[in-house]
């Protein structure tokens, strides 16, 4: 998928052979307008206020390493067509 920041309101989706190379065009899904700035401003907010502080942020690394876990693990069952034990 693809989150490009000058179409805030759609996604680019590629479908991957299991070879490695993606096939045919993109398919272009609109998202429905909910926010009125990037998703990342809150998160830089957030990350200055957490500076000035002293606060620990919301989201942390060990989170975001069991966050990506699972999606290496998704891809894994994906392009191996098995399932993957979390």
């Amino acid at each position: 998928m693809l989150f490009r920041d000058d179409k805030p309101n759609e996604v680019e989706v590629w479908f991957k052979e299991k070879t490695g190379g993606y096939t045919g065009e993109a398919e272009i899904i609109s998202l429905p307008q909910t926010v009125e700035e990037p998703w990342f401003n809150s998160e830089i907010r957030e990350f200055l206020q957490c500076i000035q502080t002293g606060q620990q942020p919301d989201r942390n690394f060990d989170r975001a390493l069991y966050i990506q876990t699972i999606l290496d693990q998704i891809l894994e069952s994906c392009e191996t067509g098995c399932t993957i034990k979390l």
